[in-house]
């Protein structure tokens, strides 16, 4: 449904994307709700998903996993994850306790995925 995503504006996504964005879905997911961003020719610009896993150990596990065996190690946000880039974008993902944020964006570049990532965790504030 329409409507603004909790982590970050869609002005923020606009600006590390460097893309016009015109419209901002929330998916209400429990405990956090998921946010898609679109350009407007409607065509996706970044998407993010959070959840919680049983522990620190399977979010970490399932953050590496989402990135695959061609990913590169992501350092430096949260407890860290892996990236990667393909003909159709970047896809990250990170965990930090038990939780896992997973972002894709339309372009093949890790720097914003790793940028939106950042504003994710601090927008979430306190996890446990």
């Amino acid at each position: 449904m329409p409507g603004r995503c909790p982590y970050l504006d869609a002005d923020t996504v606009a600006g590390t994307v460097g893309q016009h964005i015109a419209r901002t879905m929330v998916t209400p997911t429990r405990p956090y709700p998921g946010c898609s961003f679109y350009r407007p020719n409607g065509e996706p610009a970044a998407d993010v998903t959070v959840s919680v896993l049983s522990g620190p150990i399977q979010a970490q596990t399932k953050a590496i996993a989402i990135g695959g065996q061609a990913a590169n190690p992501v350092t430096g946000i949260g407890d860290g994850g892996a990236v990667r880039v393909t003909a159709e974008g970047a896809v990250l993902a990170v965990s930090k306790s038990r939780t896992l944020v997973v972002v894709r964006i339309n372009q093949r570049s890790s720097l914003e995925a790793k940028e939106i990532a950042r504003y994710v965790l601090a927008g979430l504030g306190p996890v446990r």
